[in-house]
Order: C-alpha cells, then sequence, then structure tokens
C-alpha cells in the first residue's frame, strides 16, 4: 500500500480545542498502516507490541481497548467506548452520596 493510500487522521470535531492538537500530534507519531485496522496476517513479536498497535488504531478510532487478561500465548483485550448503561459489576448505589456536615465525606456505597 503507497502512503498516498493511507487515511489521513484528524481530531474528531468535538474533540475539546485544548486536547485536539495533543491528540492529532500522539496519532501522528504512530505508523501511517495503524490508521487501518488491525489485518489478517499481521505478525508481532510481543503482546506489548500487539497491543501498543491494537491502542493506535483504537486511539485514532475513538475508543480505547483494555487487556481483559493474557497468558503466554494469547491476550484477551476488550473494547471500550460509552455506553447506554455504566457497567456496575460492583453493585454500587447510582449516585454518591456526602455528609450533609462534610461534603469531602463520602457515605454512599459509590
Amino acid at each position: 500500500m503507497e502512503h498516498s493510500d493511507l487515511p489521513v487522521f484528524v481530531a474528531h470535531p468535538l474533540c475539546p480545542p485544548h486536547l485536539r492538537q495533543l491528540v492529532e500530534d500522539m496519532v501522528e507519531s504512530f505508523d501511517n498502516a495503524w490508521l487501518l485496522p488491525p489485518q489478517d496476517g499481521e505478525v508481532f513479536t510481543t503482546a506489548k507490541e500487539y497491543l501498543a498497535r491494537l491502542r493506535g488504531f483504537a486511539l485514532s478510532r475513538g475508543f480505547a481497548g483494555v487487556t481483559r487478561g493474557s497468558d503466554k500465548k494469547r491476550v484477551r483485550v476488550l473494547h471500550v467506548r460509552h455506553g447506554e448503561e455504566t457497567k456496575n459489576w460492583r453493585e454500587l448505589e447510582q449516585h454518591v452520596e456526602r455528609d450533609p456536615n462534610n461534603d469531602k465525606k463520602i457515605i454512599s456505597k459509590r
């Protein structure tokens, strides 16, 4: 693939102005091929190298991938994005409740 065939990254229009240049510079520091989705047959020598590539692509598309687990042969990565509902595995209360006499003290399980 020629360099001119690769997509050009521009920060999302809703990216806060004070972060726009930072985000664009970060994505520009990646290999240009990282702007394309991961391809069948890509080979990585380490899990760290693979995660850097995956996270680079994710950042360029406005989402993230987090490591869910790993062993010597594989790494499990989950897609992270804003959704309709917040995950609440710990069954925390919906809102933070503070002590009326001390605003810094949280009295809820959140």
